[in-house]
Formats: C-alpha cells, structure tokens, sequence
C-alpha cells in the first residue's frame, strides 16, 4: 500500500508510466462514485483497453467472470489501484480476492488526507524501482495421442481398446464434442442437401493436429450416419488468413465479451460466413491461430480469453442478423441416400434390422464392407447394428434393451425396407412389421 498525502498527479502520471512501459502492469483508475463492484469491475475493464459501448448489462458475477478471464488473458501480473479511498464496503476485499485468486500482486494508492485501513508498506520510489517479474508464459498445449484410423462407427471401440483411461477420455470428450456441433447444426436446419453438407463438414474437421482432426472428422460423420444423412467426400479446409491493421485490432480488444471479440476477430481472420463461425469449437482455436490462421500477436489476448471446450465458443455481436445461405445447389444420389437412410435406421431403432434381400447391389456391397469390418452383423438374411457399432455411436443402452428382448425382437421388429429406401427420400421411408 502507498499513501499519498498530497495526492499529486505526478504520482499518477508515474504509475501510468510504468504502465506503459510494462506491459504486465495495469494501472486502474478508481471513480470518486465506485461504491458497487460493477463499478469496479469496470474500471479493470476501462485499464485493459475496452469501451462502455460494448459493456453487457448482466449480472454482477457475469461482470467479474469477463474481468478475471481478461486478466488472465493479458497476463496480468501486477495491478495498481489508484485512488483506492473510493473504494467501498466489501469492493476492496472482493478486488484482493480475485487478484489472489490469480496470483497477481495487488497496490493500493490512496491519495490525499484520508483515513486508510492500515499503515502504509511502500514508498512510491521504492515501488518504482522495484525488479518487474516477465508476463506469465503461455500454456503449452497437449498433444493429442495417436488413434487409430478406424471407420467411424467402430474408432470409439478401438480407441477404447488401445489407449490408456487418460487418453480415451481425451478422444472422447472430443469425439462428443465434435458430434454435437454438427448435430446442433442439422437440427437447425431441418432437411440438408449435400453441398450444405459439404460445406460445413471441413469447418467442423478442421485442426492443426492430425490425430485430433481424424476424430473431430468421426465425431461429425457420426452425427450424419445416425441422423440417415450421406456423408459426402471433402477436402480439407485450406485457409490462409487475412492481416489486420492496427484499427482492426484495437477495435477487437475494445469488446468486452471474450465471445464475441473472439467471433469478430474470427471474421476478420478467416473470412468465413457467419453460419460457419457459429461452428468453432475451443479447441480449433491455439494461443497463435484460428483454424490455422494466425493471428497478430496484439490479439492474440482475444484468444486466450476463449474457453477450450470442443464446442462452440464464439457468439456473433448483439444485433447481428445472419445472412441466409446461398441456394442450394445439387442433392444427394439415389444409392447414396439409400445407404445413408439404412444405416440411420439400424443405429436409431433398436433391434432393427435392413432386409440384405431387398437391397440393391450397390447398397448391399457398401454393407458388406461394414461387415468385414464388424460394424453389421447378417443374421436371418437381415443386417443388423454390431454391439461395436452401437457403443461407438453412443448407442449402447438401446443395444443392451435390444440384446435382452432379442427373441422377442426376431419376430416383431419393425423393418425398414430398402427397395423403398433405394426409390424415396428417407425422411419418408415407411416402415413395416416384419415376421
């Protein structure tokens, strides 16, 4: 704690200036009117460069949350607090809470003839001369365990087989993930065509790592395989990136949501259209880049402000209308559709099971495929889901509730038929009893 009696600017204009030069440093002005902790947390915010146009009118614990993740995301490690005698009731015990809690070394400067909680620790020229530790390195990112490059109806079984507990909670927290994202986006949409698809399944796929694009590509196919919707061949996502000026980028760290900084930065990096930005998951987004595309070094706060969860993590600035996808152009073929739909069937509906000989050959031999590799199984003429298929899909418990009532099943399944798969669209496939 430093007091200054005389409450002089110069005192003010020192530490403003060693602000300036550190840039771990952050000096916080204090309002004469700062009783309330929103008031404070604003201040933090104002020191850190964002503007009271982009200030969200939420709640006090929303406000504090934005400020501590900025903190940590500027790599804060000193803050000085000037003109701490405006400080108010509890404001200042929370202000020492937060700081602690991340490890940044907290100064309070009282100016003037004011009452002060307690002595004073430090002089203003001891506080300045004082050796400044560096910033806080960055966290160095995990990498992801090799896997195997399995269908993607059977990767969660073998992941589960090969790698240890650690690893396969990894791949599996990504693999849901991934599959919710693209199955969020479906659901959206109601009915898909393939170019919709194929746009929108490299976005989803995309990752610096191959391991952890392999099984962000599985985690999406499986939300199309168990949805009955063709999976169309795409190539990777090749982005280059956009540079940004100095403008662009001050406006990006003026926000005061690390959510939608992150979409706005994302936008200007990447270029993508705002249905496509909706789909970025944390873990697309490194402490340098998005999606590959590297970013300044003077953002790349907004990056380390965004959660690492395997979701989505961006939101569009309030107000912002989404524009509508262009026309869609070309649909999915017959046999695709047929495969897609049968395949959709027998994961969704337990104990259901596809004719093989009402199949044309064309859909017959892709699940022939699926056979040899163990995802169907042909019992009674009929193909059915495999158990490895089933938990890989995330199904489990429909097999298990199949697998009791199997002789029940054998004689009263509904079975869809693949002639009508094959001729219509399998949103209209109808179903019969089979005996």
């Amino acid at each position: 704690m430093i007091v200054d009696p005389r409450d002089d600017v110069a005192t003010i204009r020192a530490i403003h200036d060693l602000a300036a030069r550190e840039p771990a440093v952050l000096a916080v002005n204090i309002a004469p009117d700062s009783r309330s902790s929103p008031a404070v947390v604003w201040a933090i915010l104002r020191a850190l460069g964002k503007r009271v146009e982009y200030l969200e009118r939420t709640r006090v614990k929303v406000f504090w949350e934005d400020a501590v993740r900025w903190l940590a995301a500027h790599r804060i490690a000193e803050m000085v607090v000037l003109c701490a005698q405006h400080l108010r009731g509890g404001t200042a015990q929370e202000l020492e809470l937060h700081a602690t809690r991340l490890r940044i070394a907290l100064t309070l400067v009282y100016g003037g003839r004011v009452r002060t909680p307690r002595e004073a620790t430090t002089t203003l020229g001891a506080f300045l001369a004082r050796p400044r530790r560096p910033p806080p390195a960055g966290r160095v990112a995990r990498g992801w365990p090799r896997v195997p490059r399995s269908h993607p109806l059977r990767l969660r079984y073998d992941c589960k087989q090969r790698l240890s507990p650690d690893e396969f909670a990894r791949v599996d927290q990504l693999l849901v993930g991934s599959l919710k994202t693209l199955g969020a986006w479906r659901w959206s949409y109601g009915y898909v065509t393939r170019w919709q698809v194929a746009r929108v399944l490299p976005v989803v796929s995309a990752a610096d790592d191959p391991e952890q694009a392999h099984v962000r590509r599985c985690g999406a196919e499986l939300a199309l395989l168990g949805a009955g919707i063709p999976v169309p061949r795409t190539r990777p996502l090749r982005l280059w990136g956009r540079s940004l000026t100095n403008a662009q980028i001050d406006a990006v760290r003026a926000h005061t949501s690390p959510w939608v900084a992150g979409y706005v930065l994302a936008e200007l990096v990447t270029g993508l259209p705002a249905e496509l930005l909706g789909l970025i998951g944390g873990d697309q987004i490194s402490e340098k880049a998005i999606l590959g595309c590297p970013v300044p070094e003077r953002a790349r706060a907004v990056l380390r402000a965004l959660g690492d969860r395997h979701e989505p993590v961006l939101a569009p600035p309030a107000g912002a209308v989404a524009e509508p996808p262009p026309a869609t152009r070309g649909d999915w073929t017959s046999p695709d559709r047929a495969f897609a739909a049968a395949v959709g069937w027998i994961l969704r509906s337990p104990g259901a099971t596809v004719p093989a000989g009402e199949m044309p050959a064309a859909v017959r031999a892709r699940f022939e495929q699926l056979r040899a590799e163990k995802i169907v199984e042909l019992k009674r003429g009929a193909y059915r889901a495999s158990a490895i298929a089933l938990y890989s899909s995330y199904r489990s418990t429909q097999a298990n509730a199949a697998r009791r009532d199997d002789l029940q099943a054998q004689h009263n399944v509904y079975r869809v038929s693949a002639i009508a798969l094959y001729s219509s669209d399998h949103t209209s496939a109808q179903a019969s009893p089979g005996h």
